[in-house]
């Protein structure tokens, strides 16, 4: 850190001895030095400020300055360390097998709900008093079917765009042990199930469902929302919600210290139901962030 004095118009620099350095919010706590240093004109005073091992809110240091106009110890004369910024990277890939039999009742083949949902988020962390580290991020979603062609389909697809929630947690990384737990809360994908029975394949039985349900034709075509990466997801894990903390709880992550990555959790899961078969891998990633003063403001 370099530092020098200036009139109080500040249009003028003015050689001073700046003395007294002492760590804050108490000595020890971290290390200054040196403990003065002059300053003149093109060459300002520098001091170097080592952190504490263990965090300490208000770490940083404070010091006087002497010059012809007298003695100055102002708030300037302190110098307090940025709180850390963390940025979380969310990616998951969960591909669902297509169910495909044929139905005794109708004889026809059929073909449904296969896919494979990619979503991405980033979310820059900001530190509060109250719930720790939360922050807000969009989300990003991209699921193609897998679906077979036949008689009769339901296609799971789509694309866009939705929230992501950190709400609230912890990250220790010194002294020991190492820990970080962060609620997260990702917003529901909005993929559509398409119905698709076309009335040249459709069987007379099938053909009378239809009418009755209104549908000319006997050809089948509807849209509805469902399914997809938020339904798997939320599935595999909804015994796990904590309504408290509004979000699914993520501990037990693997310290890196590479680079500005700090942590990182991996997630496999089975998330099959009934015959048809489901898997997920899910990593989150925690970064220092490139400024500490970049994060976006903590969501209300």
């Amino acid at each position: 850190m370099k530092t020098e004095l200036r009139t109080k118009e500040g249009s003028k620099v003015v050689p001073a001895k700046f003395k007294e350095a002492k760590e804050r919010p108490r000595e020890g706590n971290g290390r200054v030095s040196p403990r003065e240093d002059k300053s003149e004109l093109n060459r300002p005073a520098t001091f170097t400020y080592q952190a504490p091992a263990a965090k300490v809110q208000h770490s940083g240091f404070r010091m006087s300055a002497v010059s012809r106009a007298g003695v100055a110890q102002v708030k300037d004369g302190e110098w307090e360390l940025a709180p850390a910024a963390y940025v979380l990277e969310f990616k998951s890939h969960i591909v669902q097998s297509p169910l495909n039999f044929v139905n005794p009742q109708f004889g026809m083949q059929l073909s449904s709900n296969g896919f494979d949902a990619h979503v991405e988020a980033t979310v820059p962390l900001q530190h509060t008093e109250d719930r720790g580290w939360v922050g807000e991020g969009v989300m990003q979603y991209a699921t193609r079917t897998t679906t077979q062609p036949a008689q009769f389909e339901i296609r799971i697809q789509g694309t866009g765009t939705t929230t992501f929630h950190v709400n609230g947690g912890s990250i220790k990384l010194a002294p020991e042990p190492f820990a970080v737990n962060l609620i997260i809360l990702p917003g529901r994908s909005g993929e559509v199930a398409e119905t698709h029975c076309p009335s040249g394949n459709t069987p007379e039985k099938l053909k009378e469902l239809f009418a009755s349900q209104g549908v000319q034709g006997g050809e089948a075509h509807g849209v509805t929302e469902g399914g997809g990466w938020s339904s798997a997801f939320n599935l595999t894990r909804f015994r796990t919600f904590n309504l408290s903390k509004r979000g699914y709880e993520i501990g037990g992550w693997t310290p890196v210290r590479d680079s500005d990555v700090i942590a990182k959790k991996t997630i496999t899961v089975n998330c099959s139901i009934g015959l048809s078969t489901c898997r997920e891998e899910t990593t989150l990633t925690l970064r220092l962030a490139d400024e500490p003063g970049a994060a976006a403001p903590p969501p209300r």
